[in-house]
């Protein structure tokens, strides 16, 4: 179990380090964006493993032949995305003084994408899914 403990850590650090930044620049309505920020992330960190859990019977075996260059895909897109922006001067950015319906679930998604993939990996083992999740969940 402990490290299903450490898995939690682990999962849950992408979705701190975006609460943590969007705290640094949050203005207005700050204890309100960090609730609706919270909520959202938790919520995305509870159904993703359970969706990954489920969706991988159906569709492990039609992903297992290219999976390898779907991740090159999504990662180099990723990669070479930020190499862009790291060229471009923008001398006087605008900050987001508040967080928007449409930021929030995308940061949602965007923090749990991985446990998506641990529910995966928690359908492929032995380990009995719904003990393990309701300690992710904690």
């Amino acid at each position: 179990m402990f490290s299903v403990f450490l898995l939690a850590l682990a999962l849950s650090a992408d979705a701190f380090t975006a609460a943590f930044s969007y705290g640094l620049v949050i203005k207005k309505d700050a204890f309100r964006s960090a609730l609706r920020l919270s909520a959202a992330t938790a919520l995305g960190q509870f159904v993703m493993p359970v969706a990954g859990y489920f969706a991988t019977a159906s569709v492990s075996r039609h992903i297992m032949a290219v999976d390898h260059w779907i991740a090159f895909f999504v990662l180099a897109f990723i990669g070479l995305k930020m190499i862009k922006e790291a060229f471009e001067h923008k001398e006087n950015p605008e900050l987001c003084r508040r967080l928007s319906v449409k930021t929030v679930a995308a940061l949602a998604v965007a923090t749990s994408l991985d446990a998506l993939l641990v529910g995966m990996a928690l359908s492929l083992s032995a380990a009995p899914f719904g003990l393990t999740l309701s300690f992710l969940a904690l």
